[in-house]
């Protein structure tokens, strides 16, 4: 059985590891994660926690875009929480989830439509006092599959989903429309303005999206300048070259300004 002390230990390092990525810096978090990972194999953990941190430690891969590596981690924390026959719905359906985004940012859009579908399932599963806790999940969950819609051009569908996912953000005790994933959100329904030329909409979203964005990763954060990198290429898709270049320079600038001022 593993000690209390071993057990703290744990839990600092995965504190450790989440606040570096928060800072977004993902060298220090992928080490800390591994730390977590390799105290828990010494103590022979296979359990919740080790998933969690297979799963954590994928997501920070695939922000370093490495996403072999990331889609092992994923199927490692896959494997432990379906041979638990007491596992956590909520863990399971967050597994599924972070699937379906690496299958769909490495182009595989049946696998992620799959995952996601599987993830849905996973958390209506859940108990209701358990759901409500897990507003976060199913509101990324919710975001992604608009995703999918949008990219088989079903953007009323897609909209739809986008404002049951901010409702879920304004009716949470957790959440609320400052916190991060309706930043989030908002973001994803910028975009599906640009794709469907809603350009007025697509303007007086933007600012407020990017705001709340920004306050919770900082200006700096390289996550943000990911988001000038899309806004980039959803605005030359709509043949707006000015604003395609304007965003690119933003992320540029910002890239250059990581680069020199952070040695990850």
């Amino acid at each position: 059985m593993i000690r209390i002390e071993e057990l703290s230990q744990l839990k600092s390092q995965m504190a450790a590891a989440r606040m570096a990525y928060g800072a977004g810096d993902f060298n220090q978090c992928a080490r800390n994660y591994s730390k977590t990972i390799e105290l828990a194999e010494q103590e022979g953990l296979d359990g919740a926690i080790v998933s969690e941190a297979y799963t954590d430690l994928s997501v920070c891969q695939s922000a370093r875009r490495e996403f072999k590596e990331a889609e092992t981690l994923l199927n490692k924390a896959l494997a432990i929480s379906q041979s638990d026959p007491h596992c956590d719905p909520i863990l399971l359906a967050r597994n599924y989830h972070e699937l379906s985004v690496l299958y769909w940012r490495t182009e595989r859009e049946d696998g992620s439509r799959e995952m996601n579908d599987r993830a849905l399932a996973a958390l209506e599963s859940a108990s209701e006092s358990a759901s409500e806790n897990a507003a976060e999940l199913k509101v990324m969950i919710l975001k992604h599959k608009a995703v999918l819609l949008a990219d088989n051009q079903l953007y009323k569908e897609a909209n739809k989903l986008l404002d049951t996912a901010l409702d879920i953000c304004l009716s949470s005790r957790d959440l609320g429309k400052n916190s991060l994933a309706y930043g989030q959100t908002l973001i994803t329904k910028v975009l599906l303005c640009v794709d469907t030329k809603n350009f007025e909409e697509a303007k007086q979203l933007y600012s407020q999206a990017v705001q709340i964005v920004e306050m919770h990763w900082g200006v700096h954060h390289p996550k943000v300048a990911d988001l000038y990198d899309i806004f980039a290429n959803h605005a030359k898709a709509a043949n707006k070259e000015e604003a395609a270049e304007f965003f690119h320079k933003k992320s540029q600038t910002l890239r250059d300004w990581i680069k020199n001022s952070y040695k990850w």
